[in-house]
C-alpha cells in the first residue's frame, strides 16, 4: 500500500484554508456574544427605565392622595397653607418614594406682559412690563437692562410690528445669527425665552421656578396661603415696591409656618 504524497503547496492552502474557517467561526462568535450582551444591556435599560416610569407615576398618585386629604381636612383649599404643602415619604421594599408638593401657581407668568385676545390681538401691558422689569432687577440686572428684556418679551407676543423702546421685533432677529421671526402670539413654553434678546442662559436659570407660562391667562395670580419666604421677591414686584421686601419676608415667614394673619390683623 503506498502512502498519499501531496506537495507542499497544497498542504499549505489547506492550513490556509482551515486558518479562515477558524478565523470567520471566532470573529462570528465574537459577533453573537457582542450582539447578546448588547441585548440584554438594552433589556436592563428597558427595564429600569419602565421601573422608574411606574415610581414616578405612583409618586404622582401618592401626590395627589394626600393632596385630596389635606383638600378635605382643610375643607377649602384656600385655607391650606405652605406649611401643609410638605415632602412626604413612602418606603417600598427595594426603594423610597418622595413626594415633594408645592404650589406652582407662585410664579410670575410671561404671558402677562401682554393683553387681549388671540381675535381682537395681543398689545404689550405696561403695567405688568414695569413689574417684571422690577423683578428682574433682583437678579443684578440694572434698570435700562432689565426693562430691554421685558419689552422684548412684550414684543414676541404682541400682534404688531413695531418695536417698543427698547424692545425688539422681527426685524432684529432676521439680521441675527440664527435668524427667525418672533411669532407674535404668547408663548407656548420657556423655552422659547432662550430666543429672546439678551436673555442669557444663567439668567434663565436663576428664574427656574419663580417665572411661568400661563397659556389661558394675562394675569398674575397668587395663592396667598402657600407662599414662602423665597417669594418676597415676586410680591414686591407685583406690588411694585409698596411694601419693602424685608417686611414681606418676615410675613411670608410666619405664612410657612402656618401662621398667616392678613396684612391689617
Amino acid at each position: 500500500m503506498r502512502a498519499a504524497i501531496h506537495p507542499k503547496g497544497e498542504r499549505g492552502a489547506a492550513m490556509i484554508l482551515v486558518l479562515g474557517l477558524v478565523s470567520i467561526m471566532s470573529a462570528a462568535a465574537v459577533f453573537s456574544f457582542d450582539s447578546l450582551s448588547r441585548l440584554v444591556q438594552r433589556n436592563i435599560v428597558e427595564q429600569n427605565a419602565a421601573q422608574a416610569r411606574h415610581y414616578a407615576l405612583a409618586a404622582e398618585q401618592l401626590g395627589i392622595a394626600e393632596l385630596s386629604k389635606t383638600i378635605t381636612d382643610d375643607l377649602n383649599f384656600g385655607q391650606i397653607t405652605a406649611r401643609r404643602l410638605n415632602t412626604y415619604d413612602y418606603n417600598l421594599e427595594a426603594a423610597t418614594i418622595r413626594v415633594h408638593a408645592e404650589d406652582i401657581s407662585n410664579c410670575f407668568n410671561v404671558n402677562a406682559l401682554v393683553s387681549g385676545t388671540a381675535l381682537k390681538g395681543h398689545d404689550a401691558n405696561a403695567d405688568n412690563m414695569n413689574q417684571f422689569a422690577m423683578f428682574l432687577q433682583q437678579y443684578g440686572l440694572g434698570a435700562e437692562a432689565a426693562f430691554a428684556i421685558s419689552a422684548a418679551i412684550a414684543d414676541w407676543q404682541d400682534s404688531d410690528t413695531a418695536p417698543l423702546p427698547r424692545g425688539a421685533e422681527a426685524r432684529f432677529y432676521a439680521n441675527s445669527d440664527a435668524a427667525h421671526r418672533t411669532p407674535d402670539a404668547p408663548m407656548r413654553s420657556l423655552g422659547e425665552l432662550r430666543l429672546i434678546r439678551d436673555m442669557s442662559p444663567s439668567l434663565l436659570e436663576q428664574l427656574a421656578g419663580v417665572i411661568c407660562i400661563n397659556q389661558h391667562s394675562r394675569e398674575n395670580r397668587i395663592n396667598v396661603t402657600t407662599l414662602a419666604p423665597h417669594h418676597a421677591g415676586l410680591v414686591e414686584a407685583l406690588l411694585q415696591g409698596r411694601i419693602s421686601r424685608s417686611v414681606l419676608e418676615m410675613q411670608l415667614e410666619k405664612n410657612s409656618l402656618g401662621d398667616f394673619a392678613p396684612a391689617g390683623d
